[in-house]
């Protein structure tokens, strides 16, 4: 919808980087013969914190900004 903002955890999945560990969506991974691996596309995801089955899903929405997380506290 126009005008709204929806703010979640996610990452952008460059070109064969991210395995894709569980998937029902053939259209939400590809396969590469040179490492016989299933890869996530390339694209942003939204990082599942709740499922059981997922830890991420396709962002379908378009992206207009991202902010990355800061670094861990550190224990002294």
């Amino acid at each position: 919808s126009i005008g709204r903002r929806y703010v979640c955890d996610g990452f952008y999945a460059a070109k064969h980087t991210e395995i894709a560990y569980s998937c029902d969506d053939d259209s939400a991974y590809e396969y590469s013969e040179e490492d016989d691996e299933y890869y996530l596309c390339e694209g942003w995801y939204e990082v599942i914190k709740n499922w059981d089955d997922y830890n991420s899903i396709v962002i379908s929405d378009f992206v207009v900004g991202w902010q990355p997380l800061p670094e861990p506290l550190k224990e002294e």
